[in-house]
């Protein structure tokens, strides 16, 4: 049985790297965890993505968001898409910049 726990954690750290963090947020001192909700299709194929619940800050989630949206997955097994939930926290110092 595939342990899709496992597949889940293992997309953390290649979507914070993906986390743009912009001057603007830089310069606020910004910080927070937004949790975006998307389904997987088998292939890896993005099917949605969307904030779950909001950091409170729009530059955060957007960036959140848009992490979640470039990044490339690899595929699992099986026939279903699968939907997931991640909190991505945010604060000056993450991301490309």
């Amino acid at each position: 049985m595939f342990d899709f726990a496992a597949y889940a954690a293992s997309l953390r750290a290649p979507i914070r790297n993906l986390v743009h963090v912009s001057r603007a947020m830089r310069m606020l001192h910004l910080h927070g965890t937004a949790a975006i909700e998307f389904e997987l299709d088998p292939s890896g194929r993005l099917v949605f993505a969307r904030i779950d619940k909001s950091s409170g800050s729009g530059l955060i989630d957007r960036s959140a968001l848009d992490a979640v949206e470039r990044m490339r997955y690899p595929s699992f097994p099986g026939t279903g898409s699968k939907v997931f939930i991640l909190p991505i926290t945010i604060s000056p110092d993450t991301g490309d910049g």
